[in-house]
């Protein structure tokens, strides 16, 4: 009952417009102790059904908190937190949403504004802070709380003024944030400026560590000469280059991709020294760097930034041949760049961009405070046209807000203008009135012609659409949205609408009002909606920082991360290969959508179970379940399709000398064939599907397995034996579910080994066993040994990797997977692994478990297979989609691709350090 007399006292002095005193009365404090049970078993409950919702949010519950208690004189008080405080990398935001927004609809939190205007967050009562267990708890369990208050002001110094001398360099507080805290897997409270600061600091420490490192080197040479000393200083002061620049590129992999391929490249850059060629370091480091830059690669979406503007860019538009950005801003200036970067216009005028066909930018404004006129410009200031309205304005609404939206038709000859007060107004280009569109009861946000020009959308923050003929009928009324709507889009084809709401979702819908389907994953509400003039995609921006790109069918292709605040304007460029986003943030992003297109080859109609190179890596060969096996050019050039089987086509391998390929099938039969596409023949014994197929190394010997049992065969087609002693089967609750065995040669040629139901099976070629593989969860479901025999990879129905010894003997599990590990492999030269998983990652290990990186983005959450090519410069995994994807792992090919996508961000950019400008002078196109 205090509490609800303390809240309701609260807003009555706000509504009165003073401050009440916030320290307890003398009444209160006899009433405080049922207020904290009150407070305190609350905050127990919202705590624990976050937690039991997803574990995720102890961590962040515990973040968020902490930050707004206060330490004064040794006891605990509330500390009001400006909600840009909570602002963190997106992986966690939406979380802190959700808990701020928890607590505060249960009252433990109150949200307000300071007398800047900037909405902050606080416990509703010191009785929360000071009587909360759990919160006490963590108070006593954070030995960096008084670190995190000094911290957090220099970060916002630093981010408000966006200069180096802001940053730490000397602070001995430096090394605890960076190694305790930003590399915390369990306790990192940075947010997204504090984590940036922090990053921004330790690589401007290493830099000036380097140079004095580099002054002190060139003294000493110049006084003692070249020395056996100074070179290995100046390879350690290398390493230490290469470390920095790979653990940064590490840092900034989940929210700044861009700068951590700058970063990778540097550090792949370092590794070529002279010195470092010479006395190469550890191959830990080396295969770090590589794992690395292959992320950042593979990875990356954004391909340049666009920074000048210095206030929220507001809308943005290309030119018709796609050469040209143009963008305005709150800092009242028009700015276009060409493709490239390089900033060609810079127009001192207000108002919102847009362009003709002839690909000439124009602007519209309203031309004063006392009337709605709006002016038409050329980006020099030449008047074009001025659109007289005799109405006025109502006094309340500021002119630059009253008109929400100017578009031409496609002819040109028609221009329509939506208001604030609901009205849509259409005009001639000689500025005569043609009409006004009344339907809506709230303020027109955003109006649109069809590309066919035979219909105007208007989108309302009435929660509604409607579609109007050119002279004025309304044709119909779209409802659906529960908030209201900010901008509405016509695909190419004129025949599918996209509504973009405060709902925080887009809705498409036919012109016959049919809702096709709500396309639903944003945090907050979307502001901008776009179709790519191919029809092919959809792009959605929202309050919540982050752009998505949607398939017409309303799956979600991609997520794009990068901006620090909310995204206001999308553009397609012509061709649908570029994405242009607009942020409050000041910048325009520039996307890049067929990155994901390389190395990607469409093989089958559906499944691919099996994938193997050609001895010489010249040759990829595809199972799929359409039947067939395809023979592929690594670069993805198809060079024939062996047809034959009857069934799904479930394995296919070369043989050691590349003469012949196997392939095992659904249909019971495993077949072999010449490269040319002749079949030579057909293996039959096998009583139901045949999963695995495998040549020995020797290439003296054919295994096949399936069904629970292994069959050995020479080359020729004869029959060897059968080895038995495993199975294939499990049984689940309600149905018979078979394990696909997978099996595989010793590199001596001399045992087996076979995965499948419970445990794994090691066995001489007379069947006699050698060891048990040991079962994990419902079994083992891929198994490989490495290229030197003295180690077996392990995947199994568990979310780990397994490493024995051939005796059987545990050596090591490496955690890392959420899901099934469906297939493993060795790098030819045994010094990296590679693990695919159901969770839709495949990652790659060094021998002694290390992990080096996590690949991710292309897979479907299915069974894949993994492989390494010959030389163990490339990697090849299958997917359930149809899809081979080959990634290229070459030190010299991977630097070439990350700089022919971030040459133009090097060259052009101007907040570039200058260091990092001619990174890619010397590397080829």
């Amino acid at each position: 009952e205090l509490y609800l007399k303390y809240l309701k006292r609260q807003r009555e002095a706000q509504y009165r417009g003073i401050t009440i005193d916030r320290a307890l009365t003398q009444a209160d404090y006899i009433e405080l102790g049922g207020v904290m049970r009150s407070l305190t078993q609350r905050a127990d409950q919202e705590y624990q059904a976050l937690v039991k919702e997803n574990p995720a949010y102890e961590q962040v519950i515990r973040h968020v908190m902490l930050r707004m208690v206060a330490l004064t004189g040794g006891e605990l008080a509330r500390r009001r937190v400006l909600l840009s405080e909570l602002e963190y990398p997106p992986q966690k935001n939406g979380l802190v949403k959700e808990v701020i927004e928890r607590f505060t609809n249960a009252r433990l939190l109150v949200k307000g504004e300071d007398t800047d205007g900037n909405p902050y967050v606080e416990p509703a009562h010191d009785a929360l802070v000071r009587g909360w267990e759990k919160l006490r708890h963590w108070v006593q369990q954070e030995k960096n709380l008084e670190l995190q208050r000094r911290l957090t002001p220099s970060a916002l110094e630093w981010n408000n003024q966006q200069q180096a001398k802001f940053l730490w360099n000397a602070n001995p507080y430096l090394d605890v944030l960076n190694q305790e805290v930003l590399k915390s897997p369990d306790n990192n409270w940075l947010n997204q400026v504090e984590a940036e600061f922090v990053l921004r600091s330790v690589k401007r420490r290493r830099r000036n560590t380097q140079r004095n490192w580099g002054i002190a080197l060139g003294v000493m040479l110049g006084l003692s000469g070249l020395t056996i000393l100074s070179l290995i200083a100046q390879r350690e002061a290398l390493i230490g280059q290469v470390r920095a620049s790979q653990e940064a590129s590490e840092a900034n992999l989940p929210s700044n991709k861009l700068q951590a391929l700058v970063d990778s490249l540097r550090a792949a850059k370092s590794l070529q020294q002279p010195l470092l060629l010479l006395f190469k370091p550890k191959n830990q480091l080396q295969n770090q760097v590589r794992a690395t830059l292959l992320q950042a690669v593979h990875g990356i979406r954004e391909s340049n930034r666009l920074e000048e503007h210095t206030s929220r860019v507001m809308s943005l538009v290309f030119s018709p041949n796609g050469e040209r950005i143009a963008a305005t801003s709150g800092d009242s200036t028009v700015k276009v760049w060409n493709r490239n970067g390089i900033l060609e216009a810079n127009s001192k005028q207000r108002g919102i961009v847009f362009t003709t066909q002839e690909g000439k930018f124009l602007t519209w404004s309203v031309s004063s405070e006392n009337t709605d006129n709006i002016e038409i410009r050329r980006l020099d200031g030449t008047l074009l046209q001025t659109l007289k309205d005799a109405n006025f304005r109502p006094p309340n609404i500021m002119p630059h807000l009253f008109v929400k939206s100017v578009v031409f038709s496609p002819d040109e000859n028609r221009i329509a203008v939506a208001h604030a007060d609901g009205k849509v107004q259409l005009w001639k280009p000689d500025g005569t009135l043609i009409r006004t569109l009344k339907g809506h009861s709230d303020s027109v946000n955003s109006v649109v012609f069809s590309p066919n020009g035979e219909m105007i959308a208007s989108a309302s923050s009435d929660k509604t659409v409607k579609l109007w003929k050119p002279d004025g009928t309304l044709i119909r009324t779209l409802q659906g949205h529960n908030r209201g709507l900010l901008k509405v889009a016509f695909s190419p084809d004129s025949n599918t609408l996209a509504s973009a709401s405060f709902d925080n979702t887009v809705k498409l819908w036919k012109p016959d009002g049919t809702l096709i389907r709500t396309l639903e994953g944003h945090n907050d509400g979307v502001y901008s909606v776009a179709f790519s003039p191919n029809g092919e995609m959809i792009a959605s921006a929202s309050w919540d920082t982050t752009v998505k790109l949607w398939k017409m069918d309303g799956s979600l292709e991609r997520t794009l991360y990068g901006h620090r605040s909310y995204v206001t304007s999308l553009a397609f460029s012509p061709d649908s290969n570029t994405l242009a986003s607009a942020s409050k943030d000041s910048t325009v992003k520039l996307w890049k959508l067929d990155n994901t297109k390389e190395g990607i080859i469409k093989a089958h109609r559906d499944t691919v179970n099996s994938v193997a190179f050609s001895p010489n890596g010249a040759m990829i060969a595809s199972a799929g379940r359409d039947k067939t096996i395809k023979l592929w050019k690594p670069d993805g050039t198809l060079i024939r399709t062996l047809k034959g089987h009857s069934d799904s086509v479930n394995s296919v391998v070369f043989s050691p000398n590349g003469e012949m390929i196997a392939s095992a099938s659904s249909d019971k039969t495993i077949k072999l064939w010449k490269p040319d596409g002749t079949l030579i023949r057909t293996l039959k014994g096998h009583s139901d599907s045949v999963d695995s197929v495998v040549f020995s190394p020797n290439g003296e010997m054919i295994a096949s397995a399936g069904s629970a049992i292994i069959k050995l065969w020479k080359p020729d087609g004869s029959f060897i034996r059968n080895l038995e002693g495993f199975d294939s089967y499990i049984v689940y609750a309600f149905s018979l579910e078979k394990f696909a065995t997978y099996i595989v040669f010793s590199p001596d040629s001399q045992m087996i080994a076979s995965a499948g139901r419970g445990q794994g099976l090691l066995q001489q070629l007379d069947g006699t066993p050698v060891t048990t593989l040991p079962a994990y969860g419902y079994g083992v479901k891929s198994v490989a040994f490495s290229p030197d025999g003295q180690m077996i990879a392990l995947g199994s129905s568990e979310p780990k990797l397994s490493l024995l010894k051939p005796d059987g003997t545990f050596v090591r599990d490496l955690q890392g997977h959420d899901d099934d590990v469906n297939s493993v492999a060795f790098s030819p030269d045994g010094q990296m692994i590679a693990s695919a998983s159901r969770d839709g990652t495949v990652k790659l290990w060094e021998r002694n478990g290390a992990l080096l990186s996590t690949l991710k983005g292309y897979t479907d959450h299915e069974r894949i297979v993994v492989h390494f090519s010959p030389d163990g410069n490339s990697l090849v995994w299958t997917s359930r989609n149809g899809k081979v994807i080959l990634w290229n792992l070459n030190l010299d090919d991977l630097l070439v691709r990350g700089c022919n996508w971030v040459r133009d961000y090097l060259e052009n950019n101007p907040n570039v350090d200058e260091s990092d400008r001619h990174l890619c002078d010397n590397v080829n196109k």
